[in-house]
């Protein structure tokens, strides 16, 4: 049996970032026994709205806590990046990374028992920026040292990468560790599943419109196969599912005039780039329209991007599609 901090070792991991990323972890094993507990207070709508303008359950706020606290104990965190944040948190001035984390991904899903997660990232931080300055978070994805997700489904999932392929442990209740499950994944580059929330995609560019129905076309269209359609209604839920089994997630940007979602919905630095490392580390694919992810200099915390990401050769197909519509469009 192979516990996480003897797998990151074995990987070389910086042993200043093994103690960021147990951090992390020991956090979202909180947040797990929280949601296992049974105890439905935590479902509750509270009174706060956060920067992204969504009602906070408790469980957000809760889970938001918890991760600010394990990491504001470590003097080598910077500075901390949160969605449910309005302003980045001030660490320590000589601490050597930034954290930016979505503590509960998909959490409309609780009142349901349904899927919900934490995702993450670490980096470098930029010595000659102040600790209170956002502008150190502007960078590309290309440089992260370790990116990760927690699902808290049937069991408490973590998948990892911190460069050298993507990794899932699974909570073991008996040893209260998190033990290697499946090793260096690689996403299959075909599929025949896809995910989306197609009740918005009225308001799509025509290529995402297009490329969704020729897949809902099935053998009797023009891709002469069958997809199977899955949506979980939480980004965590749904890029495990393509880890596990291949597929692709889209969420386009939206063209109508007064859509809160016309540069898409998902936010760029702690969603869309630490899934987009983690699904390159597994030899997958990721874009926002015909930009890789990794590539894309962020230019605020809260920034949002549209997003295709997972199975290689299928997302080559959609660019295939959105380079034609963009070019278009111009």
């Amino acid at each position: 049996m192979t516990f996480l901090d003897t797998k990151l070792t074995e990987d070389g991991c910086d042993p200043e970032l093994l103690l960021v990323i147990k951090s992390l972890v020991t956090g979202c094993k909180k947040i797990s026994n929280i949601l296992s507990s049974g105890d439905f207070s935590h479902v509750a709508k509270s009174d706060e709205v956060n920067v992204q303008g969504e009602i906070q359950t408790t469980l957000d706020i809760v889970s938001n806590d918890i991760l600010k606290e394990v990491l504001s104990k470590l003097t080598v965190v910077k500075s901390i990046a949160s969605e449910e944040d309005e302003h980045i948190l001030s660490v320590n001035e000589n601490g050597k990374y930034l954290v930016s984390f979505d503590p509960l991904d998909g959490s409309s899903n609780i009142d349901i028992n349904g899927l919900v997660g934490t995702i993450f990232s670490v980096t470098s931080s930029t010595e000659w920026l102040f600790s209170f300055d956002d502008k150190q978070f502007q960078r590309p994805g290309g440089l992260i040292h370790a990116a990760g997700f927690v699902l808290y489904g049937p069991a408490t999932t973590l998948v990892l990468s911190t460069g050298v392929g993507t990794n899932i442990f699974v909570l073991s209740r008996e040893f209260g560790e998190f033990t290697l499950w499946r090793k260096s994944i690689a996403i299959p580059p075909d599929t025949n599943e896809f995910s989306a929330n197609v009740g918005r995609q009225r308001r799509w560019p025509g290529y995402a419109k297009k490329y969704v129905d020729q897949l809902s076309q099935g053998r009797n269209g023009v891709r002469r196969k069958d997809y199977s359609f899955r949506y979980f209604g939480s980004l965590v839920g749904d890029i495990y599912r393509i880890l596990c089994r291949g597929g692709v997630f889209l969420y386009p940007q939206e063209g109508a005039r007064k859509s809160r979602y016309g540069n898409g919905k998902l936010r760029l630095l702690y969603e869309i780039i630490p899934m987009a490392y983690i699904v390159e580390q597994a030899n997958g694919a990721a874009y926002a329209d015909d930009k890789r992810v990794l590539d894309i200099l962020p230019t605020s915390v809260h920034q949002r991007v549209p997003i295709i990401i997972g199975s290689r050769n299928e997302v080559d197909r959609y660019l295939s599609k959105a380079k034609v519509g963009l070019r278009n469009a111009e």
